[in-house]
């Protein structure tokens, strides 16, 4: 799922769901990618968190981790 689909998750309508789970942020942040200041990515990646769960991130992927996770809490859910 894209970050942007999120976003239609929210208001009354959307009040069952109570939480999500998604790698999303990190993933990306893993790829040098940072969401858009509109929470925007062109393409869902297609590498799974338990396929780098043994790689260590480099500060540059950790910055970019970051970015997206506070994003992601901030404007996304």
């Amino acid at each position: 799922m894209l970050p942007q689909e999120f976003q239609q998750y929210k208001g009354k309508k959307w009040r069952w769901i109570e939480s999500i789970d998604t790698s999303n942020p990190i993933i990306h942040g893993y790829k040098g990618e940072r969401y858009s200041i509109s929470g925007k990515l062109k393409k869902k990646s297609d590498i799974k968190l338990v396929d780098i769960l043994h790689v260590e991130f480099n500060r540059s992927q950790i910055i970019d981790t970051f970015w997206n996770l506070t994003y992601f809490r901030n404007n996304l859910s």
